[in-house]
């Protein structure tokens, strides 16, 4: 039976500094703790990824690019993304500690038992070459294979109620690999880029990948998820970009959202915690 998706995605991705601090709890489940616990400089009460950077990081999801910064704007890479989407499966990183059969993926990598992970529940394949490229900025089509993959290899319905009948007009620019992700996610209407164009090359921010985590299932670690005390509060980076009818805790609305809006590449964090 398919595990039901009350409200998901992320990343994702999530992801991005990845490596939890410590000490790091779930937050009271009221949103003013979590804006008196806010540690990012240039994360703004006013900034519309601001409830989404906070569920983020109180769920353990990620942290943040140094103590002070989250660096909202930065692109993601491959090695963040694997990573958030496996914390939001709730993977035991510690039964892929040492696993990584990659060579590009070092043991003690933040990265590196969620890469395990992936590669052994095929999820990914690596980039070829027995690399996985964890330092690169993960583009759409690449996200789109990886939610199409961990949708199917663990059971979670992504289909909706869309009837959508077109394709996207760069449909041919799509690598090969990954056009059957990005057609099954196009015809649910979970993404339709601008409408007309996919942009596969495209990449997403550390804040927008941070919107897909709060869309999170509420299967993959209940006990965890401390959600924000007013879905109402949070802020949308494009209003005009997502459908009335929806949530703004719908997975719909996120993915949408996400492939709807190219980002410019922002600054890759030069620590990842």
């Amino acid at each position: 039976m398919k595990k039901r998706i009350l409200s998901l995605l992320l990343v994702f991705a999530i992801v991005f500094s990845l490596i939890p601090s410590t000490a790091l709890a779930v937050a009271d489940t009221q949103g003013a703790s979590a804006e008196q616990a806010n540690p990012f400089a240039d994360v703004k009460e006013t900034d519309w990824f601001y409830d989404t950077v906070q569920y983020a990081r109180v769920n353990g999801f990620f942290s943040g690019t140094s103590a002070t910064t989250f660096e909202p704007n930065g692109t993601m890479t491959r090695g963040m993304f694997v990573t958030v989407l496996g914390r939001m499966a709730g993977v035991d990183a510690d039964r892929y500690q040492g696993e990584s059969s990659l060579s590009d993926v070092p043991a003690d990598a933040y990265y590196a038992p969620y890469v395990a992970w992936a590669v052994k529940h095929g999820v990914t394949a690596g980039t070829g070459g027995g690399k996985f490229s964890p330092d690169a900025f993960i583009n759409r089509e690449q996200m789109a294979v990886f939610f199409v993959r961990y949708f199917e290899k663990f059971d979670v319905d992504y289909t909706t109620d869309a009837v959508i009948t077109t394709t996207s007009a760069d449909i041919d620019t799509v690598s090969p690999y990954a056009r059957d992700a990005v057609l099954k996610l196009w015809k649910t209407g979970l993404l339709n880029g601008d409408g007309v164009n996919f942009n596969p090359a495209g990449n997403a921010s550390r804040a927008q990948a941070a919107s897909t985590v709060l869309q999170m299932p509420a299967w993959a670690q209940p006990e965890r998820i401390t959600r924000p005390s007013s879905p109402s509060k949070t802020r949308e980076a494009s209003s005009s970009s997502l459908s009335s009818s929806q949530s703004p805790f719908s997975l719909v609305t996120t993915l949408k959202w996400v492939f709807s809006n190219s980002s410019t590449r922002g600054i890759c964090p030069r620590k990842v915690r």
